[in-house]
């Protein structure tokens, strides 16, 4: 029997204009991760295991944990990528001891935390010398969604997203517990790569 193509739900689309800023981001991801040599990593909201593979094909860790909230999440990432490590982590309460891993990711997650601050320092405490760090772009995504069509009732905020940073504000929330080496908008997103001060 043949497995369905896998296909994260977060990152498929078939715009061509959105497919080519998802792989915009993601290229622009990949060249963060290449800087990092990494050897000990975690991801922190996994979702389906996307950004936990892509990690893996780049960086060939020794240790690779993706991690979410959700177990229903978590059971699809497990189904694709069989081979990876799956963790049910909250981000405000991380189960490992101070500076665990050489590089913490969390992508497109920190929008949907309550107390943001918290897991913010929880990837801080975790991590020994780097974070990845995406979220979406404040008001440039909400503009986003709705000239898609998208979100008009909540003024294009997407549905679970309870967190929203400028990039001014994403560098001040940042810059509370890392040096931020590289800080970059791929449109409509914006993502660090960051420095444990």
């Amino acid at each position: 029997m043949n497995e369905p193509e896998y296909k994260d739900v977060r990152y498929s689309t078939r715009n061509p204009i959105s497919a080519y800023l998802v792989k915009n981001f993601f290229v622009r991801l990949r060249q963060m991760l290449l800087q990092t040599g990494a050897r000990r990593v975690l991801e922190i909201g996994c979702g389906e295991g996307f950004v936990t593979n892509l990690a893996k094909e780049t960086l060939s860790p020794e240790l690779l944990i993706g991690s979410d909230y959700s177990s229903q999440w978590l059971a699809r990432a497990k189904k694709f990528h069989p081979d990876s490590q799956f963790m049910v982590i909250d981000a405000r309460k991380i189960p490992f001891r101070d500076g665990a891993f050489d590089l913490v990711l969390a992508i497109e997650v920190l929008e949907h935390v309550e107390g943001p601050e918290a897991a913010l320092d929880e990837i801080a405490r975790v991590a020994s010398k780097r974070a990845i760090i995406s979220v979406p772009n404040g008001v440039i995504w909400r503009l986003g969604n709705m000239a898609r069509g998208k979100y008009f009732s909540s003024f294009g905020n997407t549905p679970g997203h309870i967190n929203e940073w400028s990039k001014r504000a994403f560098r001040r929330f940042l810059e509370r517990r890392f040096e931020i080496l590289e800080h970059k908008a791929p449109f409509p997103w914006q993502i660090a790569l960051l420095k444990k001060k």
